[in-house]
């Protein structure tokens, strides 16, 4: 309950009835609002007060104001009520119909505002991934059973811009992970109460595509064309790829941004290329998977025949013939410390005086790229194998070495 204790206490602000009172939890009203310079009594030419104003702290936070109505000590006695030592003639013409002075204190005045403030809720903490949203709701209560508003503060910049109890907070704009004040304010419509909590704001990971399928040929470099997106577009992504995936990723070539990079296979068969992105607050995409299938050309219709030496490198025998469905002959190459005897010829394809071969020495697969330089011109050869040989482009002036296009 609220007390308010006032009238003429016959004792001053630091006389013990008042401190008494003071340390209790009273508020001394008078002193309050006024300081130490207020007065209701008037005694021998000095000035003080004995007549106070003491409420408790809940009531004390309803007044909105306090003074002393200098109506008393301040007039002579003269103008007293009193009709003692007055002629008749005094009593009729000093007396006026305004405030007089009828007491020897002055009354205190005291400005109450008596509503009870609403409690207020924002409840939470919240939580929210990148570029999602979440609602709020808010809760209150009203001693005096008054009808409640609400309105929050979304951006805390002290503005309640966004009316009802319950709203919705975005997170769209927010890189996580991040925290964010909010604040409610729910009035009773004369009095209102502000309650703050927190949004935390989670990172959220990216999600990835690697594309694809994907086809090629051995030894040309296959183009991926990988994507990422990720709920807060302030991120910076770092792609990293595994161009053979076997169930254990283990990452050949990683980029900021790296949608778009390029791997050659040496062997025919089917492949899995796989993507995993990352964002710079540590979010990991799950794996994106796409597959590559390698395989020889179509095989067209003509031959090479030669037994060139290219310098003091290689010595080679070269016989291969194809009818667009078949391919046939042998292949023996030797030198650089190699010694490679075709047991496979997977395709022949010519173009005019070039052609290359696909096939296996054994278990390794190889490339065979050639070019007929005719009888004025210079012939060139290039072989590259699985096991990682590759001759460099090699060329024979007028060499034994011809390529028919049948």
């Amino acid at each position: 309950p609220d007390y308010l204790i006032i009238g003429d206490l016959n004792a001053y602000t630091f006389e013990d009835p008042i401190t008494t009172l003071t340390t209790s939890g009273y508020v001394n009203l008078v002193r309050e609002f006024g300081g130490l310079t207020p007065y209701s009594y008037v005694f021998q030419g000095e000035s003080g007060y004995l007549d106070h104003a003491l409420a408790t702290a809940s009531l004390a936070s309803q007044v909105t104001g306090v003074t002393d109505w200098h109506i008393n000590p301040d007039e002579p006695t003269v103008l007293d009520y009193n009709v003692e030592f007055k002629t008749a003639n005094q009593v009729n013409t000093f007396y006026a119909p305004g405030p007089y002075r009828s007491s020897d204190h002055d009354p205190v005045v005291i400005g109450l505002h008596l509503n009870s403030a609403p409690t207020a809720s924002a409840n939470g903490p919240y939580s929210v991934g990148e570029g999602a949203s979440v609602t709020l709701t808010a809760s209150g209560t009203d001693a005096d059973s008054d009808s409640l508003s609400y309105a929050w503060d979304l951006d805390n910049n002290g503005t309640f811009e966004t009316p009802g109890q319950s709203v919705t907070f975005s997170a769209a704009a927010i890189d996580g992970p991040a925290t964010r004040t909010v604040k409610v304010r729910v009035s009773d419509g004369e009095d209102a109460t502000v309650a703050t909590t927190t949004v935390t704001v989670n990172n959220v990971a990216p999600t990835a595509t690697a594309g694809g399928p994907y086809a090629g040929v051995p030894f040309v470099p296959v183009t991926f064309s990988g994507n990422a997106t990720d709920p807060a577009g302030a991120d910076i992504l770092t792609y990293a790829w595994d161009f053979d995936y076997t169930g254990t990723f283990a990452a050949d070539v990683s980029g900021v941004d790296l949608k778009s990079p390029s791997h050659a296979y040496a062997a025919p068969g089917i492949y899995r290329v796989a993507l995993r992105v990352t964002d710079d607050d540590g979010g990991v995409s799950a794996l994106a998977i796409a597959t590559v299938t390698i395989g020889a050309p179509s095989a067209t219709t003509g031959k090479i025949e030669g037994t060139p030496k290219w310098g003091d490198l290689l010595k080679t025998k070269i016989n291969v013939h194809s009818n667009a469905t078949d391919v046939t002959g042998r292949i023996e190459i030797e030198g650089d410390g190699w010694t490679y005897v075709s047991t496979r010829l997977d395709s022949l394809v010519v173009t005019g005086a070039d052609a290359t071969v696909f096939g296996a020495f054994g278990s390794v697969t190889f490339r065979l790229d050639v070019h007929d330089g005719g009888s004025t011109g210079t012939d060139t050869l290039r072989l590259r194998t699985s096991d990682g040989y590759d001759s460099g482009v090699l060329t024979q002036p007028r060499g034994n070495l011809t390529v028919f296009a049948n």
